[in-house]
């Protein structure tokens, strides 16, 4: 009898306990929908009612990272009502974290993983019209790999990131769209190296688009964080090595464990294994081993049972493999599709719009569609025509399209980008429409660039430009400003300058972030030639701060020539000024010093630092000799050390400046007189090598 007791009372407490589990019973959007509409809100219902405190959804974007908004709880209802509406064609990540608990205190059983793809609007998909942006110089070859239309800067609007290749860069680059399709011209680095996957992510949930990258190196392949400080300055962040050999094949983004932040997963061209890269929320990845993938070509993740989890597949020459998540980052192998066929490229999406993830592959038996029954059950539909490259909404008519490349043994080539609508029902046999290009496109990418609801298509070729296709009529011109200096800090020909001050230039707008802030402002000496120190940029300006102060009576130049690392202007035109520091003091009379020997006929008398040792030296020309004397300045006006060097004959006249901005003083030398009769005339340029030798003459 107490036995019964025991088990009755056991029961009853399982009971009250399982009858008191918080759990989610219904999201808004569904899970996997492809054309939520845009200005939200996420609402979540829950099996009790809520209670006050830290119940906040954890939603990210594709295209902007972390998104900003307002949580509000009423009863049993949690709702996300995002400050700035959804981008057209984003994928949304929503994790609901155990943070959220009911009224009683009850935490939520499990977290919840979903997501969902922003509504676009109805284009005519009819891409007509053709923007260029230039990447490097004209008539110079560069390869372009991977393409992603962004926000990283923060501004509303999609910039270009990108792998690009050339003789000159190998870099991954960064163009910013001024929100009507007008991109900065001229590559501007934001990590060097030969980069060659791209995944653009807010590692750190800060609400700005961080981006990995996996880069060759000679011991390998390594992938790198670059963090994103603000407005798209990056700095470089973790880094994990891969050895050789092993790819990887594919770096697939999700909230792999239910914590809030994305993970990566690493697929790998050779091996039996993935990793799994765990993000602690802070951009710092601690890896995993999934070991038993056999020779996997390619993985896709997402939830593939409906369970609020996300699922792993993998493919390769065992056909399709099915592995469930248990909620905390476990795959556990449960089935296998398909044995008799080999596979290399996998993808899901909701192609049939039933609420399930369908599948997409190809392999040796083409192109195939399976279609999933909502728990995890693959059913093979029909064969597709092409390998999707990208599934979006181009038409906005609810349903994803396929848009890829023509086949490889399309005769003669085709030049185009070829879109394939969906029926809705995951049928894609109507016509194509072919968006042609002059030349066959490497790779190509979809987004709202001009910001007006449909998706155009961005593509690059060999050539050092990308290619705008304006979905429907491009978008109207818009005044452009030119970047110019507005303020100059010391004025222009300014006088009595305290030797310690900075050098400051403000310009007329803001400035994009410069790739190397000391090429867009160099400061000379007419004393000493290029003068060392620290460029720094502010908003709408850049500070020189020399390394050591101008020295009293120093005639300086200021040379404001913003370029790019491939020499494309951003300035319309140089800004050249120059400035004279204060001296101590004086009286004006003379006395003492010293006598230095010149030769006979000397003509020109310039006085420079020649051997940068802080002093100023003397260099004396003679036409008759045909030499230049140098006379070292020993630091307290006398000059013992004297030295020659012989130029052409017939000297006419001598000056002094860094021509090769190098830091250093160097000599010209003009001649080309006989007799007062002007004969052919050359300059002839002495570099200096720093310490007051001049050899390396150029005529």
């Amino acid at each position: 009898m107490k036995y019964l007791l025991f088990l009755l009372l056991g029961f009853l407490g399982f009971s009250r306990t399982w009858a008191q589990a918080l759990t989610v019973t219904s999201v808004t959007p569904r899970p996997h929908a492809v054309a939520v509409g845009r200005t939200g809100p996420i609402q979540l219902t829950f099996s009790q009612p809520l209670g006050a405190g830290a119940n906040t959804l954890r939603v990210l974007s594709d295209h902007r990272g972390r998104l900003s908004g307002a949580d509000s709880v009423n009863g049993n209802t949690l709702i996300f009502t995002p400050t700035q509406a959804f981008v057209p064609g984003e994928v949304v990540y929503v994790t609901v974290p155990t943070t959220i608990h009911s009224a009683a205190g009850i935490p939520l059983t499990a977290p919840q993983v979903y997501q969902f793809t922003a509504a676009t609007s109805a284009g005519p998909s009819t891409f007509t019209s053709t923007t260029t942006v230039a990447l490097g110089r004209r008539n110079q070859p560069m390869y372009v790999g991977e393409m992603k239309l962004v926000d990283m800067d923060s501004d509303g609007d999609l910039d270009l990131l990108a792998t690009v290749d050339s003789p000159t860069a190998r870099a991954v680059g960064l163009q910013f769209n001024d929100g009507q399709g007008n991109f900065t011209a001229g590559l501007n680095p934001v990590a060097t190296g030969q980069a060659q996957l791209l995944r653009p992510l807010d590692v750190d949930g800060d609400g700005d688009l961080d981006f990995i990258a996996s880069f060759s190196t000679s011991t390998g392949t390594r992938l790198r964080v670059h963090m994103n400080e603000g407005r798209g300055v990056f700095r470089e962040g973790y880094s994990y090595p891969i050895a050789p050999g092993r790819g990887p094949n594919n770096l697939l983004v999700g909230d792999g464990d239910g914590d809030g932040d994305l993970d990566l997963l690493v697929v790998y061209s050779q091996g039996t294994d993935a990793t799994l890269l765990m993000n602690n929320g802070l951009g710092k990845f601690t890896p995993s081993v999934i070991s038993g993938t056999d020779t996997a070509k390619d993985m896709a993740w997402g939830d593939l049972d409906n369970d609020g989890d996300l699922d792993l597949l993998t493919v390769g020459s065992f056909g399709l493999s099915l592995r469930l998540n248990d909620g905390k980052a476990t795959f556990t192998p449960v089935a296998t599709v398909n044995t008799g066929a080999t596979f290399d490229y996998i993808t899901v999406a909701d192609i049939d719009q039933d609420g399930d993830l369908d599948l997409l592959t190809n392999g040796n038996q083409g192109p195939l569609l399976y279609t999933n029954n909502g728990q995890g059950v693959f059913t093979s539909k029909w064969r597709l025509l092409v390998q999707p490259r990208t599934l979006t909404d181009m038409d906005g008519d609810g349903d994803l399209d396929m848009v890829n490349l023509p086949p490889a043994f399309t005769n003669p080539p085709l030049a185009a980008v070829q879109i394939r609508h969906n029926d809705g029902a995951g049928g894609f046999f109507g016509a194509s429409v072919d968006v042609p290009f002059a030349t066959l496109p490497d790779s190509f990418v979809t987004g709202d660039v001009d910001g007006d609801g449909d998706l155009d298509l961005v593509s690059s070729d060999a050539s050092h430009v990308v290619h705008i296709r304006w979905n429907g009529s491009p978008p109207a011109s818009i005044p452009v400003t030119p970047l110019q200096v507005a303020t100059l800090t010391p004025g222009r020909h300014q006088l009595h300058v305290a030797p310690a001050s900075p050098v400051v230039i403000g310009y007329n707008q803001a400035l994009q972030p410069p790739a190397v802030p000391a090429a867009h402002l160099q400061v000379f000496s007419a004393q000493r030639g290029r003068l060392a120190g620290t460029v720094t940029r502010q908003e709408a300006g850049l500070t020189f701060v020399p390394a050591t102060n101008f020295q009293p009576g120093e005639r300086v130049s200021i040379s404001a020539t913003p370029i790019d690392p491939l020499g494309d202007p951003i300035l319309s035109a140089t800004h050249v000024s120059q400035f004279t520091t204060a001296v101590a003091g004086g009286t004006g009379a003379f006395s003492g010093g010293s006598v230095t020997s010149v030769n006979q006929f000397t003509f020109r008398l310039l006085a420079a630092d020649v051997d940068n040792d802080g002093d100023q030296d003397l260099l004396s020309c003679s036409n008759v000799s045909n030499e230049v004397i140098v006379s070292l300045n020993s630091g307290n006006g006398t000059f013992p050390t004297r030295r020659f060097f012989t130029v052409d004959k017939d000297i006419s006249d001598m000056t002094v400046a860094d021509v090769d901005g190098d830091g250093d003083i160097d000599v010209l030398v003009s001649a080309g007189l006989q007799g007062f009769t002007a004969q052919t005339g050359k300059v002839t340029v002495c570099l200096n090598n720093g310490t007051g030798y001049f050899g390396g003459a150029q005529a």
